[in-house]
């Protein structure tokens, strides 16, 4: 009997020990020994252990336990590996939030395609590879040692022992703070190697606590300098807004030659003043959506905002505006479901909203199933002008769908844009759509503006995409140094109005939540002190971004971490986008015409 436990306990060992490693490389990890930190290792085996015996509990035999365990790990690995590389992040609880988003545009997607394969059968080899294992233990100790009704029991009590003293350690005063930390972290996949991904969605279990920055402190807010804002001179004028789906320009990180010019539009619009924004990697929409909105970078969030934030506590440009008397419009042509946007647009206090279920007339390019830009452009129009009978100014917002992935569903005659001698023929048919599409946003958005410039009244227009394509890695061929993440966040940012905007120079790269404060100022509206502070700051530091990188005035790249002590408004921006976050936030920073003596 002792040699059975001896065979079943190292079988439990490897099954689990695979099952980590499954897991890893399912969120691509690659160097999965020598990155982990140990303590996180136990854990991760600990957390993995306690699973497998819970299920092999209810068997006569534990490799059925160890089957059923491998088959429910691979499933999730199959799925982790799916989600990062569609959606640009690792499935976690809070990714569980998004599962009907997912669902409504994973049809699109083809999931067959040859650069998902790999992962997708590397997570069956584990599988295979542990039912072999499974029936080595079986043939090998199950068979030979006959089972007896008291080893079942000291199976059922060394589990409950296990997940208790597990249950303990997890509960503990002293592993909350590890615990925190991961569910805590900037960016999940970046950490996912060192604290080991069981871990990370376990601690994705825990009660949501905003991440504090290093140093945040009521003292530190205090002593910010609130910056002067200048008063306008002019009369608001009416403001669009639209993130656009997935619009993204290839050539930022790849040579690439085309038939067509796929942005032949927007650089010829008159008055139309160009720039980038940088945005996020391969995904993240929503992180996107609420960084442009309210101006708090996402590092001060951690994890999917509209999921865990309540936007009643934030102040937004949607905020900002209604105190100025702009009447406020958001909408997106899919379900309110989808990121919680349903609970998050009322929250941030959008007078109207409207959701596909609004829409009339919807159009589709070739056998894509998302909504053109054009199409959606025609229903902003209308509730555009339906809000124009009255005399308040319009604050408008629309997020996009039409360049969502996947790539390659329509026909090869559909392409209106084909790329020229691509060194990657596996990517030409995908390139092929992709550039299709961004062509007809690129017409879409010039066809807008034209109408916009009919309107008598004055009409500021701003676009810029949410995130590169998920892609973006298999394409990106230049050397970039020390830029290439950058690159890879990189999208166009086009700025255009029917009236003089006194503008010399083109909008230069910027990160995503100075564009609202910039937006505001040439509509002639006011700031608030905290976009103002914005502002100002992307003056000094034009990007800052979510993953501790920030550029200086000339363009070179820093780590944040490694010159905190020269980057002090940096930090200062942190700490007031921190409280901008909180239920009792300091309102003579997020409001206009509030002075610091009218709240004491």
């Amino acid at each position: 009997m002792a040699i059975k436990g001896l065979i079943q306990c190292l079988y439990a060992a490897i099954i689990c020990l695979a099952a980590f490693f499954q897991l890893q490389y399912a969120s691509s990890v690659k160097d999965v020994v020598g990155e982990v930190i140990p303590q996180y290792l136990v854990w991760n085996i600990l957390l993995l252990g306690g699973f497998y015996l819970l299920l092999s509990i209810p068997w006569k035999h534990v490799c059925t336990g160890g089957i059923l365990f491998s088959f429910l790990i691979t499933l999730l690995g199959i799925v982790n590996h799916y989600t990062l590389a569609l959606h640009g992040s690792l499935l976690t609880v809070e990714q569980l939030g998004n599962a009907r988003t997912a669902l409504s545009v994973i049809g699109s997607y083809n999931l067959f395609a040859s650069h998902l394969l790999p992962g997708f059968f590397l997570q069956i080899g584990f599988f295979l590879g542990c039912v072999l294992l499974s029936l080595g233990e079986y043939f090998l100790c199950e068979r030979r040692f006959p089972s007896h009704r008291w080893e079942r029991r000291v199976r059922i009590g060394v589990s409950f022992t296990l997940i208790l003293i597990a249950a303990f350690l997890f509960g503990s005063s002293k592993a909350t703070p590890y615990l925190k930390t991961v569910r805590n972290s900037w960016e999940p996949s970046t950490t996912v190697q060192c604290h080991g991904y069981p871990l990370i969605l376990y601690s994705g279990t825990l009660e949501f606590e905003l991440p504090v920055p290093n140093g945040y402190s009521q003292d530190a807010l205090s002593a910010i300098p609130m910056p002067e804002v200048p008063a306008s001179e002019q009369e608001p004028a009416d403001i669009i807004l639209i993130l656009n789906e997935t619009f993204f320009d290839p050539a930022v990180v790849t040579d690439i030659e085309t038939d067509k010019d796929y942005l032949s539009c927007i650089p010829n619009l008159d008055g139309a003043i160009l720039g980038s924004a940088v945005t996020k990697v391969g995904g993240g929409t929503n992180i996107t959506e609420t960084e442009l909105l309210t101006g708090n970078p996402q590092s001060v969030v951690g994890g999917t905002p509209f999921n865990i934030l309540h936007m009643e506590d934030t102040a937004s440009i949607v905020s900002l505006l209604k105190e100025q008397g702009y009447y406020t419009i958001g909408t997106h042509c899919m379900s309110s479901v989808n990121y919680r946007r349903s609970i998050g647009y009322p929250a941030m206090g959008f007078d109207e909203i409207h959701f596909i279920g609004d829409y009339d007339d919807l159009e589709f390019y070739g056998n894509r199933k998302h909504s053109t830009d054009q199409s959606v452009y025609s229903n902003l129009i209308r509730w555009y002008e339906a809000a124009a009978s009255q005399e308040d100014p319009i604050f408008a917002y629309c997020l996009t769908i039409q360049n969502h992935g996947d790539w390659n569903v329509n026909p090869p005659e559909d392409d209106l844009i084909h790329v020229q001698n691509y060194a990657d023929s596996s990517m030409e048919d995908i390139l092929n759509e992709f550039l299709s599409c961004i062509s007809l946003s690129d017409q879409a958005f010039v066809k807008l503006c034209e109408y916009f410039r009919g309107v008598d009244r004055n009409v500021i227009v701003c676009m810029l995409g949410d995130h590169s394509p998920s892609f973006i890695d298999t394409i990106t061929t230049k050397t970039l140094g020390d830029r290439t993440q950058i690159a890879q966040a990189t999208v166009p940012l086009i700025i255009w109005a029917n009236y003089d905007l006194n503008l010399e120079e083109d909008l230069g790269e910027r990160s995503t939540a100075a564009v609202a404060p910039l937006l505001v100022e040439l509509a002639g509206a006011q700031n608030n002190p905290y976009f103002q502070y914005i502002l100002n700051l992307s003056r000094s530091y034009p990007v800052i971004t979510s993953w501790g990188e920030y550029t200086d005035a000339i363009g070179q790249v820093h780590t944040l971490d490694a010159a905190a002590d020269d980057a002090a408004e940096i930090w200062n921006c942190f700490y007031l986008a921190h409280n901008n976050l909180l239920p009792e936030s300091m309102d003579e920073w997020f409001r206009i015409g509030i002075e610091t003596e009218d709240l004491q």
